[in-house]
């Protein structure tokens, strides 16, 4: 058994999470691809069981605007606003062009407030002007005077991507999203479960969570996703996806984390990144990974600045350093991680080497055990460490 599947058979065996998935590739083809434990009690988690991959959608989101401006549809170091349908700008600097390139490193101004749900009968533009809805006293805006190179992660500001898909395409960013990248590349998944079918779905898994001194895991998303409309969507008012008017709320299928994709599917994304798929070329995947935003701070504080090394546009890189997760690596990886409602995982290639993995769990504890080489989980950075010993990259 290859080391990376041991550490989560172990994790599994010891009812730290229901059940979960790894899988690698190495010299361009695929090595391993391994489930373990239960989707639901006693219903086993299969290779083709689709859960909601939080933050590793992102990098989709970021193919979808990156593909666009191969097509010349989109420059993506224009002002944002040219294809929003309003008016983007920071009030603490408002002579500042915020660009998709700033928005996919998370350099923009952008931030997130407490709030950055998407809801039918509200706009987008809600969230960035002080008579929306959503205006929250400006708390979604970097209030220093250094936006432009301030690192501020915001899942808000993949709205705002979404939004430049929407009005580009004219289509719902769920079914941009499909035509443009997860189609091309047999990827079956989609956000918020777009073009899944009724079977698909319903082998799929909720994600979990359970408290330490409990054995009983709850459900935090998914329970019964057969039961909804797909792509579901929060429609507060119970307003049908039908009165949706496209490329006024990018938030609504969920960019920033909504992608229900399988073990499989996240194969697909490594391949996009180790530039082995005709969407884009290595040398293209080589430019929109370019260091966009870097960490300034080389030693380990232990705070969220920490597990974000570098960013590329829209492309999450780990050093090879001795500050990152993973003892001894010797290439740098690009990827992104996933965190949210239990599930954590991530897709991390290196180019260099045309090796890369997957991996994620369905459920974790409220509170996982810390990590002891980064502000990561212990989990997190198991699984990491694991799959680059068996890749041969440390």
């Amino acid at each position: 058994m290859i080391r990376a599947a041991q550490v989560l058979n172990e994790y599994v065996g010891q009812n730290k999470a229901p059940a979960g998935a790894v899988a690698q590739i190495a010299n361009g083809r695929v090595v391993a691809c391994r489930v373990i434990g239960a989707r639901r009690p006693n219903v086993p988690f299969a290779i083709d069981s689709k859960v909601r991959v939080a933050s590793i959608s992102k990098l989709i989101t970021g193919f979808c605007i990156h593909k666009l401006a191969l097509e010349g549809r989109l420059d993506i170091d224009t002002d944002c606003s040219e294809h929003l349908g309003f008016s983007l700008s920071n009030p603490n600097q408002p002579d500042l062009k915020i660009t998709a390139r700033m928005v996919l490193s998370h350099t923009s101004g952008i931030r997130d407030g407490d709030n950055y749900q998407g809801k039918l009968g509200e706009t987008l533009q809600s969230f960035f002007i002080p008579t929306g809805v959503n205006w929250d006293n400006g708390a979604h805006w970097t209030r220093n005077s250094s936006a432009a190179s301030n690192f501020s992660y915001s899942n808000l500001g993949y709205g705002v991507l979404a939004q430049i898909v929407e009005n580009i395409t004219r289509n719902r960013f769920d079914l941009a999203a499909k035509s443009l990248i997860l189609d091309k590349v047999g990827i079956g998944g989609g956000f918020n479960w777009s073009g899944v079918d009724y079977d698909t779905v319903g082998q799929s898994s909720p994600l979990y969570r359970r408290q330490a001194s409990s054995q009983e895991w709850r459900v935090q998303v998914d329970g019964n996703p057969q039961a909804l409309s797909r792509p579901t969507h929060n429609s507060p008012n119970g307003a049908p996806l039908s009165e949706y008017v496209v490329g006024t709320n990018g938030l609504l299928f969920s960019p920033q984390g909504g992608l229900r994709a399988s073990i499989t599917d996240l194969l697909r994304v490594a391949e996009i990144l180790l530039g082995r798929t005709s969407l884009f070329s290595a040398s293209q995947i080589e430019r929109m990974s370019a260091v966009v935003w870097e960490n300034a701070n080389s030693q380990s504080t232990g705070s969220e600045r920490e597990v974000f090394q570098s960013f590329g546009s829209g492309i999450h890189r780990i050093h090879a350093n001795a500050h990152g997760p993973i003892v001894g690596l010797k290439q740098n990886l690009i990827g992104h991680y996933g965190e949210a409602y239990g599930l954590l995982g991530g897709v991390w290639v290196s180019p260099e080497n045309q090796a890369g993995f997957a991996w994620f769990i369905n459920g974790s504890l409220d509170a996982p055990e810390a990590g002891l080489r980064s502000s990561l989980y212990a989990v997190e950075e198991n699984m990491m460490q694991a799959c680059s010993e068996d890749l041969g990259i440390v």
